[in-house]
């Protein structure tokens, strides 16, 4: 089961750069229910990426950037459009509902 329930599995092809001290990495990235899983092509784990981590660094035509909060040296480069697009859903998600935190803890101080 995945984070957005519209897919019970959700998995792409991406390059993962762990710095800017290494080399590219082709690594299969999967969607969890509170992370994005970034394994080898064997399906060992490398890394997870908490969606309260991930942040859109660019994006164009061929693929999309992610990074860790303000860890921009660690890259995801990613070209498919169902696993960019089911990121940037969660990421715009995240955004909201802690606005909207923001918003109700506002309002109980008024109070």
């Amino acid at each position: 089961m995945t984070a957005i329930k519209k897919f019970s599995r959700l998995e792409a092809k991406a390059v993962w750069k762990e710095n800017d001290d290494t080399p590219p990495r082709s690594v299969i990235i999967s969607f969890g229910k509170s992370s994005i899983i970034i394994s080898n092509e064997n399906a060992f784990p490398l890394e997870h990426w908490s969606f309260n981590t991930i942040v859109m660094i660019s994006k164009n035509k061929e693929n999309t950037i992610f990074s860790q909060g303000s860890n921009n040296s660690e890259k995801l480069i990613i070209e498919d459009i169902e696993m960019i697009n089911a990121i940037i859903l969660i990421c715009n998600l995240k955004n909201q509902t802690n606005w909207s935190i923001l918003r109700f803890r506002k309002f109980f101080k008024f109070l």
